[in-house]
């Protein structure tokens, strides 16, 4: 049964997700400078953008000179600095949320029912039932007297908890 939604960290997985989502955008657009990017592997992109760039590289500018090249110096004949690609490697790899790759489009994988904290046997749906009853009750004790959350919860011996962001009661499973 569900218990409680991690809202905070719901939340700054999906804003965490929307700006990975730009840096790849940024990443692109950067390799669209230099290559056509609609010839590049884009789940190979994903995860290592300059393996996928050099290789990119060599496939489309490889023949600009008779003999084989070093990808080096390829990017030195076409005046390429694959720094602002690394940064932006950097920028993708410290977010750490899923993204999906379908249809060569990038999307979240931010799911909200991964964030909900859950019972796990019969004991904790019970518990959850009993403190339902409880949040209930002091709802409706609420309409005729002030009640305060702290103390409810201490007086409960931490049995309930409460989330001030959200002004709502919830069961401690711990």
């Amino acid at each position: 049964m569900k218990v409680y939604l991690s809202v905070e960290a719901y939340e700054l997985d999906k804003r965490d997700a929307e700006a990975k989502l730009k840096h790849i955008s940024n990443g692109l657009e950067w390799c669209s400078n230099h290559i056509d990017i609609d010839k590049m592997d884009r789940k190979e992109f994903l995860f290592d953008m300059e393996k996928t760039f050099s290789a990119e590289v060599l496939k489309q500018h490889g023949d600009i000179v008779k003999k084989e090249i070093a990808v080096d110096k390829l990017y030195f004949l076409l005046d390429i600095n694959v720094t602002e690609l690394k940064q932006i490697q950097g920028q993708v790899d410290n977010l750490n949320v899923k993204v999906g790759i379908k249809d060569n489009e990038y999307f979240s994988i931010v799911n909200e029912e991964d964030y909900w904290i859950m019972t796990k046997d019969e004991e904790q749906n019970d518990k959850l039932i009993k403190a339902n009853n409880l949040i209930q009750a002091i709802d409706m004790v609420s309409k005729y007297r002030k009640v305060y959350p702290a103390d409810i919860c201490r007086g409960t011996s931490g049995f309930l908890n409460y989330d001030f962001r959200r002004q709502k009661y919830f069961l401690n499973l711990t």
